[in-house]
């Protein structure tokens, strides 16, 4: 029962600490925070529209981005992808 107790003690002294470490932020690292957030999100936020537009613009044609990648007759193959292998379908 006293190892549990200590355990809870040391995880509420770490959380207590991250809180503390969180709330004294200087001014420098909030603003390098924001900044970050701003560039970063903006370009989230204008590839994901993009990404809606176009998709939107393709179903209109009756088309998709999978029927676009094969040329017609090719057999599936394998790609790498943003670090990972996929197989066209």
């Amino acid at each position: 029962m006293a190892a549990m107790a200590d355990d809870l003690r040391s995880a509420f002294d770490l959380a207590v600490r991250l809180i503390d470490a969180i709330v004294n932020i200087d001014d420098r690292t909030w603003r390098a925070l924001w900044v970050g957030a701003l560039y970063f999100g903006t370009f989230i936020i204008i590839g994901w529209a993009g990404r809606r537009i176009l998709d939107r613009w393709m179903s209109g044609k009756g088309m998709s981005v999978k029927e676009q990648d094969r040329l017609p007759g090719e057999l599936p193959r394998w790609r790498f992808l943003l670090g990972a292998w996929r197989r066209d379908e």
